[in-house]
This record gives structure tokens, C-alpha cells and sequence, in this order.
């Protein structure tokens, strides 16, 4: 009998250590699987380095003497030295008599020396005398004789006096999401369950402080890239009208120096002397015609460019801001799943490794 009772004593023993090592074996963990935790850990934004804006490229425009001119300037300086008229300067009298009437060639020849020195120092060709020079541009055998103008450009397109290139506003705005920032469903609020949700908390926290400093990064590089335009704009600027007002001079020293050279040689040039001073005096006003074009357009191709380059920046700066919020929202994602996984392993239904 004693045996017996000593026998159910072992079995009752082995009984309780049983159910208390069940009992151990189903408690649910007090801490998210670690390898889970890692990875949630180690959750970041890939490394920015911001976009260089595509490049702005330009060409400067010009105003082009055409080869008929050259040739009659030639043909003018061979006439002091033989006496002769020669034939390319009797067809030139005979485009200009055929271009334009009898008072639009005297209008050309008795524009005042105060008018013409307006004119040349950058002043508005007066109505009636710019009217008489687009006349003989019409006429195309006398425009063969007058200088044309090539319009600058900016990335491949022709500026022309009213182009304008506009620029989109910058400083675009970060789009997207947080994504999923809070889990809805029902949970088990214990130690383990909030140490997932803290652990998804930080890794949240870090991935908005990336965001934040890769969105300055964005916007300093567009500072940086448009911050000096406003002076090159304004250098633009002056350069075009420095350049067109010593053209504009070079123009009236070559009008005063072949008056004078037709005044000495006005016996040799005999019928010739009258057409070839109005030929002179077209020649001029549509080279300062010309001028004034120029510097119209080559402004507007400051203008151009500046803007260019200012969407330029822009379009890279909203390039950055697309990449960096698709990857905040791919990797919020992450955590996001990760941070479930977690919560399920506090209810140790296996960390899903």
C-alpha cells in the first residue's frame, strides 16, 4: 500500500511539471522577433544626390553684310583709281531707280544730321524713313543689296524680338503619402505589440527626417542653380547693347567716309554720283535697321535663356521630389509590412522569416 501511495506522489509530480512546462510553452513572447526588429531597424532612404539641370544651349545672332554689297563697295573703290564707272555700279543705280520713286530717294538723302545722329546712337527710325526702308526690302533685287539678320537662338529655336521662353514656377511640393502610418486592426495591447508599434514609430521618424533633408538638399541645388541668373540676365543685357552701339558707330564712319570719297570723286562718277549717295544712305539706315533688330532680339534672348535655364532647375528639382517621395512611400511600406510581421510574432504565430 505504501508503494501505491508513493507511486501516484511521482505521477502527481510529473503531472505538474507537464502542465507547467505547457503552460510555458504556449506564453506569447514579450519581445518582436528580433531578426524582424533588425530589419525594421535598418529601414533609411537610399542615398540623393541631387540632379544637374539639363544644359541651355545659345548662339548669338548677327547681322550679315551680303556678298552684292561687297561687291559694289569693290566696284566704288576702283573708280578713283581708273576713272571708269563700272557695269556692277550702273546695275546697282538701275535696282535702286526701279525700287523705290524719285521722293523716297531724296527722303533718303536729306534726313538731318541731328536725325541721323539719333538714329545712330540707338534712337527709333523715324516712321516715314523706316517706311521707305522696308519698301526697298520688299523689292528682292534691291535686297540682295541690303544687310539681313540672323536671329540668336536658344536651345535650337530662333529668338525673335517678342519670343519669349516660359519658366515653370519652382519650388514644387513633395507629393505622395506617410502611407500606412497606423495599424487598424484589433490588437492585443501588451508589452511585445507596443514595442512592434515603437519600433515602426522610429522607423517612421527616420524616414521623415531623411525625406525632410533630401527635399532641402532639392531645393538648395535649385537656389544654387538660379540664383545668379537675374545678374547674367542683366550682363546679357548691357553686352547687347554695348556691342550693336559700337556697330552702329562703325556704320556712320563708313557713311561719312564714302560721302566724302563720292564728293572727291564726283566728276568720275558723273550720273552715278546721285544714285550711288542715296544708295549710301539706304545702305545705312537698314544696317542701323538691322542693328536695332539685333539688339531687340539679343535681349530677348537674355531673356530666353534665363528663363531656360530657370525650368531647367525647376524640372530637375521636381524630378528629385518625385524620386524621393516614391522611395519615402516604397520604404514607409516596408515597415509597414514589417511592423505587422512583428505584431505577429508577439502572438507567436512565427516570424514569417
Amino acid at each position: 500500500m505504501k508503494k501505491r501511495t508513493l507511486r501516484l506522489a511521482a505521477l502527481s509530480l510529473m503531472m505538474t511539471a507537464m502542465l507547467f512546462n505547457c503552460k510555458d510553452d504556449d506564453k506569447d513572447p514579450t519581445t518582436p522577433d528580433k531578426g524582424i526588429s533588425d530589419q525594421i531597424k535598418a529601414i533609411d532612404l537610399p542615398a540623393f544626390t541631387p540632379s544637374k539641370p539639363a544644359e541651355v544651349t545659345s548662339t548669338a545672332g548677327a547681322v550679315n553684310v551680303p556678298a552684292k554689297a561687297t561687291e559694289l563697295n569693290s566696284a566704288y573703290a576702283n573708280i578713283a583709281a581708273t576713272g571708269v564707272v563700272p557695269a556692277s555700279v550702273t546695275e546697282a543705280n538701275a535696282v535702286l531707280a526701279n525700287a523705290l520713286s524719285p521722293s523716297d530717294m531724296s527722303a533718303l538723302s536729306s534726313v538731318s544730321p541731328a536725325a541721323i545722329a539719333a538714329i545712330s546712337a540707338g534712337g527709333a527710325m523715324p516712321a516715314e524713313l523706316k517706311a521707305i526702308v522696308d519698301k526697298a526690302y520688299a523689292d528682292a533685287s534691291m535686297a540682295a543689296y541690303l544687310p539681313s539678320v540672323t536671329s540668336p537662338t536658344v536651345n535650337g529655336v530662333a529668338v525673335k524680338a517678342a519670343a519669349r521662353v516660359n519658366a515653370t514656377d519652382a519650388g514644387a511640393r513633395v507629393g505622395g503619402t506617410d502611407g500606412v502610418a497606423k495599424t487598424e486592426a484589433a490588437q492585443v495591447d501588451d508589452a511585445c505589440v507596443t514595442a512592434a508599434n515603437n519600433l515602426f514609430n522610429e522607423a517612421k521618424a527616420k524616414l521623415d527626417a531623411s525625406r525632410e533633408s533630401q527635399t532641402a538638399q532639392a531645393a538648395a541645388a535649385y537656389a544654387a542653380a538660379t540664383g545668379s541668373l537675374a545678374t547674367e540676365q542683366a550682363t546679357c543685357n548691357t553686352s547687347a547693347t554695348t556691342a550693336v552701339a559700337a556697330n552702329r558707330a562703325a556704320a556712320t564712319t563708313t557713311l561719312n567716309t564714302f560721302l566724302a570719297f563720292a564728293e572727291a570723286n564726283q566728276a568720275a562718277l558723273g550720273a552715278a554720283y546721285a544714285p550711288a549717295v542715296v544708295n549710301a544712305y539706304l545702305a545705312y539706315f537698314a544696317l542701323l535697321n538691322s542693328y536695332n533688330t539685333l539688339e531687340t532680339e539679343s535681349k530677348a534672348a537674355c531673356t530666353a535663356i534665363a528663363a531656360a535655364k530657370t525650368k531647367a532647375a525647376a524640372d530637375a528639382q521636381a524630378a528629385d521630389l518625385a524620386t524621393i517621395t516614391a522611395n519615402y512611400n516604397a520604404k514607409l511600406a516596408e515597415a509597414t509590412t514589417l511592423r505587422d510581421r512583428a505584431i505577429a510574432s508577439c502572438h507567436n504565430e512565427g516570424s514569417g522569416n
